[in-house]
């Protein structure tokens, strides 16, 4: 009799419930996936590297990750690499982008359930924010219009588990958010929903999910009484803001880089820790603070 053979078992993408993970390059050294295929992300930006790079990176099953970089420069020229653990490429990109209008940013990227990847962009001159999926061998699996937006100039998205992708776009005066159902239909208002709170310049949202309560939290730079502060604001699935498990962090000395965003990290259920101005700050999400 012939030995019997374990079930299949398709694994999804680890449920991170926040962004991708961001840093500023100037080297391709510390991150594996692009230090073993360094040729090619060289040939990608003309020969040799750009001063400052940008790279986003979401982890997939099986220790496999998406990762996105753009030069910080007027056109980023994004190469997007799919690889494995050891960081040897599956597929990739050079023109991730391509078809899309110039310029066609801000981006950013995300997990999809299948263990493809869905990017999240904003066509400056249609004025219009989409999405464009790929599955896990890399073909294009949809292209999805979210809403019009006469600006932007921050972007981010979280996947959140059987509820879909948590998308925030961010502009002078505050920002529109979608819930872009796993179906790929709009969960709320099809032209988005306001959120967030007025700065003196566009501020980037950093998304955190906390799937125990079904809510997500907004964090971002506000000001109050004239000066930089810390706040997160609290939604539910509806994105109805919610008077608890948010609130004023505190002042933060005057910030130089307005495009930076707040390091927010899930500590465990109910609970994130929010860098504030380099001070970790821990919050409960189903308090009044």
């Amino acid at each position: 009799m012939p030995p019997a053979h374990a079930p299949v078992v398709e694994e999804r993408p680890p449920a991170t419930f926040r962004e991708a993970r961001r840093a500023l390059l100037t080297t391709l050294d510390d991150e594996p996936g692009l230090a073993r295929n360094a040729e090619t992300v060289r040939t990608h930006f003309g020969g040799s590297l750009p001063d400052a790079m940008d790279l986003q990176a979401v982890p997939l099953a099986s220790g496999k990750q998406m990762l996105l970089l753009r030069a910080v420069a007027d056109d980023p020229k994004p190469i997007a690499l799919f690889v494995d653990a050891t960081g040897g490429a599956i597929w990739i990109k050079d023109r991730p982008l391509a078809g899309i209008t110039p310029p066609a940013k801000p981006f950013t990227i995300a997990p999809r359930p299948d263990d493809g990847v869905v990017i999240f962009v904003y066509d400056e001159p249609t004025k219009l924010v989409a999405a464009r999926m790929w599955v896990e061998d890399g073909a294009p699996y949809a292209e999805l219009r979210l809403y019009d937006l006469p600006r932007c100039d921050a972007i981010s998205a979280a996947w959140w588990p059987d509820h879909g992708w948590i998308v925030v776009t961010s502009f002078p005066g505050g920002a529109r958010a979608q819930l872009l159902r796993e179906s790929g239909s709009p969960a709320w208002d099809p032209e988005g929903i306001t959120v967030g709170e007025a700065w003196r310049a566009p501020a980037p949202a950093s998304i955190v999910i906390d799937a125990d309560t079904a809510t997500w939290l907004l964090v971002q730079h506000a000001t109050r009484s004239g000066a930089d502060h810390v706040v997160a604001i609290r939604y539910d699935a509806q994105g109805n803001r919610l008077a608890t498990g948010g609130g004023d962090l505190g002042a933060v000395p005057h910030v130089a880089r307005v495009s930076d965003r707040i390091e927010v990290t899930p500590s465990r259920p109910r609970v994130v820790q929010v860098d504030v101005a380099g001070k970790p700050v821990e919050m409960r999400l189903d308090a009044d603070r």
